[in-house]
């Protein structure tokens, strides 16, 4: 009997203050996002929410929005972006409908979700200010050929002198074979 009101007391210790928070399947709001070249805007569906209970915070890659009903379970929404953001610049409105968030862009570049993520491609940034996906496409000598200017030559260069200096360190291990 004493031993089992020990372990008991014991399991209530570990797991009693605890809670484990699971992330709902089906969230409680929708959301979606649309983009113009310096801002991200996304949308947060949710009706008639006091202004109160919505907080928003916004860091340099990150978005965090909290909506807290009372006598309802806590929202959560906290992406990671797929680019940077300008967070003294960012603002968000609640309205009747939805909570708008507007989230300014770092960078002037296309974003291909909301979300950052490893199979995403990121957008590289030529020198005439034009995007190109930065998927691995052929080999690093197309890649190379995508860039302008003198770092494409720095690149090669490099390169060639490495490949000079492999081929001298081999040319001096065959002499020392005969």
């Amino acid at each position: 009997m004493a031993s089992d009101l020990k372990k008991r007391a014991k399991e209530a210790f570990i797991y009693g203050p605890f809670e484990l928070a699971v992330a709902s399947v089906n969230p409680k709001y929708r959301h979606e996002f649309y983009q113009k070249p310096e801002e991200v805007v996304v949308t947060i569906f949710a009706k008639g929410i006091p202004a109160k209970d919505v907080n928003v915070d916004f860091g340099e890659q990150i978005l965090s929005v909290s909506i807290d009903v009372a006598g309802e379970d806590t929202y959560y929404f906290q992406p990671r972006l797929f680019g940077k953001i300008m967070p003294e610049k960012c603002r968000f409105d609640v309205l009747s409908t939805k909570v708008e968030i507007r989230l300014a862009k770092a960078e002037p570049l296309h974003w291909t979700s909301l979300e950052f993520s490893e199979d995403n491609s990121v957008p590289l940034r030529t020198k005439k200010g034009t995007e190109e996906t930065g998927h691995a496409e052929g080999s690093q000598d197309s890649a190379l050929d995508k860039l302008e200017g003198s770092g494409k030559q720095e690149v090669e260069g490099s390169a060639l002198w490495r490949q000079d200096m492999l081929w001298g360190v081999e040319q001096d291990n065959d002499l020392d074979k005969l």
